[in-house]
């Protein structure tokens, strides 16, 4: 894990270091960094509670911030990952009853989506674009958003992670065009890949902010970012 973890930080790194970052505006409520270094998040806490309807997209092999969003709030998170080498993790942790597991992935369509497979044995990341050349592929099973909102009976999100290595933009661009607003979104953008442009990511930011949304954190190398609903209350993160 801390092999993976230096070289997650080292690829990001080059990122900052070619200036790509985020303009960002200053949160009005508080934030934590909740979850390990490795797979953490700042997240906007007024008004969370044990009522709050929480989606960790992308668990790969750290539920870290999940876990520390129902120790901090009580509530009850639903993690989705529909990759093999996740689905094998999983089943090894005890897990508390409160993280409900579910064994899908999220796209812009209900069906089945092709994922490439991770370089190596030991990494755990399947990804929606050729990164390696390979052109191994499992099929996965996917769901819309609204498909699992639905499906689990919820009226609302107030905060979704979005780790799906690559499939974000497709899953914003549909996000977007429904009538769904979460009240925080934390994103990984992949902009990093061969394949990914950050014009890209610059794009996916602008139509966010035409639809609500404000950046009230990003990691220092630009890709993890935190964004908050113009809905939101005053006092948490930003407006």
């Amino acid at each position: 894990m801390l092999l993976k973890m230096i070289f997650r930080e080292c690829r990001r790194a080059v990122y900052y270091c070619s200036g790509q970052r985020w303009v960002y505006a200053r949160p009005k409520g508080p934030v934590a960094r909740l979850g390990n270094a490795y797979g953490g998040w700042t997240t906007a806490t007024t008004g969370l509670n044990a009522q709050s309807v929480v989606y960790g997209i992308g668990v790969g092999t750290d539920l870290s911030w999940d876990l520390a969003m129902i120790d901090r709030f009580g509530c009850t998170v639903h993690a989705f990952d529909p990759t093999p080498r996740s689905l094998a993790w999983v089943q090894q942790q005890t897990l508390p009853a409160s993280l409900q597991f579910h064994p899908l992935g999220v796209a812009e369509y209900d069906g089945n989506l092709e994922l490439f497979l991770p370089p190596r044995d030991d990494y755990v990341s399947f990804t929606r674009v050729d990164t390696t050349g390979q052109q191994t592929k499992v099929s996965c099973p996917v769901r819309k958003l609204s498909t699992l909102m639905q499906d689990l009976g919820h009226t609302r999100i107030d905060v979704i992670k979005l780790d799906i290595e690559g499939a974000e933009y497709a899953v914003v661009d549909d996000l977007i065009g429904s009538e769904l607003r979460p009240t925080q979104l934390l994103i990984e953008f992949h902009h990093f890949f061969d394949s990914i442009s950050v014009e890209q990511t610059r794009n996916a930011l602008a139509r966010l902010r035409d639809a609500g949304y404000r950046i009230f954190h990003s990691s220092f190398h630009g890709l993890d970012v935190s964004l908050i609903h113009e809905s939101a209350p005053a006092d948490a993160g930003t407006v």
